[in-house]
């Protein structure tokens, strides 16, 4: 069995991503450190090293994917050797495949280290931000810039258009507080302008988890 697949690496992602949305509570924290314990001692067994999971995980980079302007193009099906021998088309399948299609200036992207995610998350919320981070700016650990898309995958339609980016510029710029608190921390600073300029025109932004958080074994 892959440490991927086992429970305790389940238990490590659900609470990374439950970290993203606010300070862990004591009880929270110390599970978080027993499961990261824990995944070390299985890659020390299966792979014979000795790592620092959570320094690996905290120096990881985050993709945020701005969007704007995207169509579903439905895939058309392949003619099989057996349709061309007998001189017919492609059979229509079950359900429709599309996928995902920005125009030239309708994709940009942004990357930020897990550690300076939560050093961002944690900030927003001292400075009263009035919904999570995650709410913010959706987030998930699977890959996000998927090949295709059914359009009864409700919940990928949903992430693709929610929420709104006139709602999350407004979240943000009513912690008048912000700049100030960022004052010094440009890798911050930098961030929150991106955001802001994105939201401004009309992209909306999702942070993909997936290489910060997806089991690694730390190269030597």
């Amino acid at each position: 069995m892959s440490i991927e697949s086992e429970q305790i690496y389940q238990e490590l992602l659900r609470l990374r991503m439950n970290q993203v949305n606010g300070k862990l509570s004591d009880e929270e924290q110390q599970k978080l450190d027993t499961a990261l314990s824990s995944v070390e001692q299985r890659i020390e067994e299966k792979y014979g090293k000795e790592v620092d999971y959570n320094k690996a995980q905290e120096e990881r980079w985050v993709s945020f994917h701005a969007y704007r302007n995207y169509t579903l193009q439905k895939f058309e099906p392949s003619r099989s050797l057996l349709d061309v021998i007998l001189r017919r088309p492609a059979s229509a399948p079950e359900i429709e495949d599309y996928f995902i299609s920005f125009d030239d200036e309708g994709y940009q992207e942004e990357t930020l280290q897990y550690y300076n995610v939560l050093k961002l998350s944690y900030l927003l919320e001292e400075q009263g931000m009035t919904c999570t981070f995650s709410e913010l700016i959706p987030g998930t650990a699977i890959e996000y810039l998927i090949n295709e898309v059914r359009l009864d995958q409700e919940d990928v339609l949903e992430r693709l258009q929610n929420p709104k980016p006139q709602w999350s510029l407004e979240k943000l710029e009513q912690l008048s507080g912000l700049e100030d608190e960022l004052e010094g921390d440009r890798e911050l600073q930098d961030m929150v302008i991106w955001l802001k300029e994105m939201w401004r025109n009309d992209y909306q932004v999702i942070a993909d988890y997936d290489i910060a958080l997806k089991l690694r074994v730390p190269e030597e």
